[in-house]
């Protein structure tokens, strides 16, 4: 290969000699060129082969002269090219010692040719979490503080950074303070809002994250599950800390306050109904049950009305009557009518709607207060064996549970033996350790 081009190389050039004395020799045209005093006459063929060669030299002499002249720019270019290559190797091996947890030469590659680093930003940013890593707080600010002198147009950035970082730490106060900082010019960014959020879960404060929930739905920082989920705890907490607190607005005033869609989940309502219930206030958490029952039937919260204690139990028991129609089979309304009616005094009822419920859905609590109900008629044969069946009902739940509820389940299982040991001794000692074995399960 290498032979044929020095052969093309030749053959070229003989056929340019070759071209060049055929032009020489052949008088094609005239030129002339003249000042007065003195003058160039030759044929136009002849003046082309004498010209081209002195235009080719002049114009390698120039270029050379303009490349000597550019020659101090050249050079600081290509200088600032190095050291940009050089830069960038250095954030590349610092971003894979920053993966891989080596934090000190992690930093020190990041720092390194810093000055003629194309993104100086980014390499503060990063030697700031590699010195979070050594507990070097100081260093860290000092990188944050520095990139926003570089570039003051990244305030958003760096103070997000910055918040993260404060947040890894445990250093709530200042997380805290760069958030407040940075929503005041900057309220409707999404992950400003959202590190706000878990700020105010980290720190209970359910009052300024319930204020802030409306946001961060219309804005949809949160997947629908998640969110939900925020929603859920943070209502939940934000009643039972105005049920505590001794605040100006009511909790009946609060819960008005409170956006249709959260008035309306089964949870959060539950909660509140619980909290009712706390505060001495039956009657409104009666109020609130009824109007919530009658548009969206729920087993826990008619459990709960069984558990609202009012002077006129019998008209509870009379409305509470009036769902058989439509819910017959609920096992937890049976229960609180059970309940109610225990409450009158109605042991026949009591009973009636106590055994209706364990025959469609047999709980633990309904167990017990029926062996108590029967204990007091007199029939403790028929009380121990209801509390028998809820006794072995808690134990298989405990078991399938897989939980850590260990001190509960010993105490069961402690008292299973003392019954069963002591009931072929004599019945008499039964009454008073079904009573014992009855608080137990509750």
């Amino acid at each position: 290969m290498r032979k044929i081009l020095i052969i093309v190389m030749i053959c070229a050039v003989l056929l340019a000699s070759l071209g060049v004395a055929l032009l020489w020799q052949s008088n094609y045209g005239y030129v002339l060129i003249t000042d007065g005093a003195w003058k160039f006459e030759n044929s136009l063929t002849r003046a082309l082969v004498v010209s081209i060669p002195v235009l080719v030299a002049a114009y390698i002499v120039v270029s050379f002269l303009l490349k000597i002249w550019r020659f101090p720019s050249l050079y600081r270019g290509f200088r600032r090219k190095r050291s940009s290559e050089r830069s960038r190797r250095h954030i590349i091996q610092g971003l894979i010692e920053l993966a891989e947890g080596h934090w000190h030469k992690a930093e020190q590659m990041l720092l390194k040719d810093i000055q003629s680093s194309d993104t100086p930003l980014l390499n503060y940013l990063l030697a700031a979490r590699a010195a979070q890593q050594q507990d070097a707080d100081d260093r860290r600010d000092q990188y944050l503080k520095r990139a926003h002198e570089i570039t003051p147009k990244a305030d958003i950035a760096i103070g997000l950074t910055q918040a993260e970082l404060q947040m890894a730490h445990g250093q709530t106060e200042q997380s805290l303070a760069t958030l407040t900082r940075l929503r005041e010019f900057a309220p409707k960014h999404p992950y400003v809002l959202k590190l706000l959020s878990r700020l105010y879960a980290q720190l209970n404060e359910w009052e300024k994250l319930a204020a802030l929930l409306p946001e961060i739905r219309k804005r949809r920082i949160l997947p629908d599950d998640k969110l939900l989920e925020l929603e859920r705890t943070t209502y939940t907490q934000f009643i039972r800390f105005i049920a505590k607190a001794n605040a100006v607005f009511s909790l009946e005033e609060q819960w008005k306050i409170l956006p249709k869609r959260y008035r309306e989940d089964p949870e959060i309502f539950k909660v509140y109904i619980d909290c009712l219930l706390e505060t001495q206030n039956p009657a409104a958490a009666d109020k609130h049950l009824r109007a919530f029952l009658a548009k969206n039937w729920d087993e826990q919260l008619i459990q709960l009305y069984g558990r609202v204690e009012l002077p006129q139990t019998s008209k509870q028991l009379d409305h509470a009557e009036t769902w058989l129609k439509e819910h017959g089979r609920s096992p937890m309304l049976l229960l609180s009518l059970a309940r109610l009616s225990n409450r009158l005094r109605l042991w026949g009822k009591a009973r009636v709607y106590y055994e209706s419920s364990l025959g469609i859905h047999p709980t633990v609590e309904a167990y017990a207060e029926l062996a108590e109900l029967l204990e007091s008629l007199g029939e403790r044969d028929s009380a121990y064996e209801c509390f028998r069946k809820g006794l072995s009902l808690a134990t298989s739940r405990s078991h399938s549970r897989r939980s850590t509820d260990g001190p509960q389940n010993g105490a069961v299982q402690t008292t299973t033996k003392t019954p069963a040991a002591q009931k072929q001794n004599n019945t008499d000692k039964n009454s008073g350790n079904t009573k014992n074995n009855l608080v137990a399960i509750k």
